[in-house]
């Protein structure tokens, strides 16, 4: 597996990806997202964004990880923050080492930008994720509900 930054040509590929992260998303958002992420031009109150795609060794994208730099966040004191904003690895190859790969390539990408913690997200349904983050070196910074909220 290899990580790499993302071509339009990922377009396609990363769209479905993404629907299969959130269900949810529409054509529409996905083509805010990709002007976003495929441009580097930050939306909202980010201040950069920034992307990796994983392929398998025969070139197909099988993951991708978006992550997006942030003047101030709640639940971090450190300024400034690096945000994980979605982290996707197709079920077959989860647990064999992609996804670390994208993490890494990610904090990398915030520690170049002189981010002092990496932050990130999930549903307190998504159990997968929860226990990834956690196998990755994540602690949890804050809970409600619906989220959890985690740093490293």
């Amino acid at each position: 597996m290899q990580v790499r930054k993302p071509h339009i040509e990922d377009f396609p590929a990363w769209t479905t990806m993404r629907k299969a992260l959130w269900p949810e998303t529409t054509p529409e958002d996905n083509q805010e997202e990709a002007h976003r992420i495929f441009s580097g031009y930050p939306i909202e109150d980010e201040e950069e964004t920034g992307a990796f795609m994983l392929e398998d060794g025969n070139g197909n994208l099988i993951g991708f990880i978006e992550v997006a730099m942030y003047a101030t966040l709640p639940f971090y004191a450190e300024k400034p923050v690096g945000f994980i904003e979605g982290w996707y690895v197709n079920e077959e190859y989860r647990k064999k080492g992609g996804g670390k790969q994208l993490m890494d390539a990610a904090a990398d990408w915030a520690i170049r930008r002189r981010c002092r913690v990496l932050g990130s997200d999930t549903e307190v349904w998504r159990k997968d994720s929860v226990a990834a983050h956690t196998a990755l070196g994540f602690t949890i910074v804050h809970r409600d509900g619906q989220t959890i909220f985690f740093r490293r």
